[in-house]
């Protein structure tokens, strides 16, 4: 969202460069209302895609189960 950003005006150094504007607290409460209900809503795909339900789990072969936990684990770790 910062200016120079969205210009394409970043290199290694924007961080520091521009971290006091970076860190400055959103005032705008419908804009952080958005991010907070987009970060429950990743929350809650991630959560129904790492553990699958019942129903789910009489489907899918314990191969797959078992692969899939696996791969998860190694992003985790």
């Amino acid at each position: 969202m910062h200016p120079a950003f969205a210009k394409g005006e970043y290199d290694t150094h924007f961080i520091p460069l521009y971290q006091a504007s970076l860190l400055e607290p959103e005032e705008d409460v419908d804009k952080l209302e958005s991010i907070a209900m987009a970060a429950s809503a990743v929350l809650r795909l991630m959560q129904s895609t790492l553990s699958p339900s019942v129903d789910e789990c009489e489907t899918i072969s314990r191969w797959k189960m078992f692969g899939r936990s696996k791969s998860h684990r190694s992003i985790e770790e």
